[in-house]
């Protein structure tokens, strides 16, 4: 809010691909047969294998992420069995954007809501200014799954039918920041603010050029009652960025997403000013979390 009371929109929105991809897993995320979605993090290491001479604290892997009783590393151990490196469940795991506490269930008390960047794509947030009351949205590579792919959690009513069969760019997360921390901090020191999340990767490889944890905020600042960090759940035209009518997934609708048409899509992260976009975007995103209902997950900070 702002002095007035009212409900302040974001300056910038930024358009943040996460999860597996075509170079990074180099598989799509699944979405279940009833339209659930299961963004897929990436490994912490290339292949899987830790890299000399860096440090191997990071304390999650696959086998401790859990979807209904179902562990992540089930299913891409039978994914990837075929591989040089198959990611397995005792696979490490970049675990972020950590916006989802019930994936971790012998760790729960542990907080959420928290995404760390670095390297050049940190650099272009920072050239961009990015912190405070910025909304990023997540969007990653999603694929329909068949019942046989995921069979642990392929159950109950069938709501396939209604998602295109085919290679998706789809908005999965979202986080809206309340403060952004380097790491380390300018002296060298841990920032108190974060010391708590010593299971996120980027607080415990602090030694990586331009590392930085943004920590989210309890609601959104323009939605009263949405946690200011979370998951889509369930797939939803709406969260749609592929074009279907173009065969490429990487192709987005840019006729129904106007403000997207100057978008660089090497980046990971790409920021839109919501000021240079007009009224569209304001729509665009209410109509993103019009998808919510009640099936939002939430979190609690620390």
């Amino acid at each position: 809010m702002n002095g007035k009371g009212q409900a302040m929109f974001p300056e910038r929105i930024i358009l943040s691909r996460k999860g597996f991809d075509k170079g990074t897993g180099k598989l799509p995320s699944p979405i279940l047969p009833d339209g659930s979605m299961l963004s897929l993090p990436i490994p912490q290491y290339p292949n899987g294998v830790p890299v000399l001479g860096r440090p191997t604290s990071v304390t999650t892997h696959y086998r401790d992420l859990q979807a209904d009783g179902a562990t992540f590393g089930e299913y891409l151990a039978r994914q990837t069995a075929r591989r040089r490196y198959p990611i397995t469940g005792e696979t490490i795991v970049h675990l972020d954007p950590d916006l989802r506490p019930e994936l971790r269930p012998c760790n729960r008390e542990v907080p959420t809501l928290l995404f760390g960047q670095d390297g050049g794509a940190q650099g272009h947030l920072r050239n961009h200014g990015v912190g405070e009351n910025d909304l990023f949205l997540f969007y990653g590579y999603f694929k329909p799954c068949l019942p046989c792919a995921f069979p642990e959690l392929c159950k109950g009513s069938i709501a396939i039918q209604d998602i295109p069969c085919r290679e998706l760019h789809v908005i999965w997360g979202w986080l809206q920041v309340k403060t952004r921390h380097s790491v380390p901090a300018e002296d060298g020191s841990m920032p108190h603010e974060i010391a708590w999340a010593t299971h996120h990767p980027h607080v415990q490889q602090p030694d990586v050029r331009n590392n930085c944890v943004y920590i989210g905020t309890e609601t959104l600042s323009f939605r009263s009652g949405t946690p200011g960090a979370g998951v889509f759940p369930h797939y939803d035209s709406r969260l749609l960025l592929s074009d279907l009518r173009n065969p490429s997934f990487y192709e987005w609708r840019e006729e129904e997403l106007s403000f997207l048409s100057t978008r660089s899509r090497q980046r990971q992260e790409h920021v839109l000013r919501a000021a240079q976009c007009g009224s569209e975007i304001k729509s665009w995103v209410g109509n993103l979390f019009d998808t919510l209902k009640q099936r939002v997950v939430k979190s609690n900070p620390p």
